[in-house]
């Protein structure tokens, strides 16, 4: 994964928690680098930074408040079943490239919510 792309996934993070708080960028965790770094870890671009794990861990837990969130919004069924069976492979998650497959879904399942 290249650069540009690591850029495109850490966006998908910011994304989905703002969009889940509808907050600005920097609130909730929601910050494109947060998760950048991990990935570009992850892919050797970069080193891997001694606390990656703790970032990790912290990540996963903004990630699942940013669930959590969306699941008292009054979801529909289908969101509301998607969201729950994404909670616990949020939490099993081993790497910020796991994580990255469950936000594009998360992404689409909470598209109604992109403008709010």
């Amino acid at each position: 994964m290249n650069s540009t792309e690591t850029y495109q996934r850490g966006n998908d993070y910011e994304f989905f928690i703002r969009r889940a708080f509808k907050c600005e960028r920097g609130k909730h965790g929601a910050e494109t680098q947060t998760f950048k770094i991990l990935l570009d870890a992850e892919y050797g671009s970069s080193d891997t930074p001694k606390d990656y794990d703790k970032r990790l861990e912290k990540v996963k837990g903004y990630l699942a408040k940013a669930v959590a969130k969306f699941l008292s919004r009054k979801p529909t069924q289908a969101e509301k079943e998607g969201l729950e069976r994404m909670a616990p492979r949020i939490q099993r998650a081993g790497s910020a490239a796991e994580l990255s497959k469950f936000l594009e879904f998360g992404l689409d399942l909470t598209i109604r919510y992109r403008d709010l």
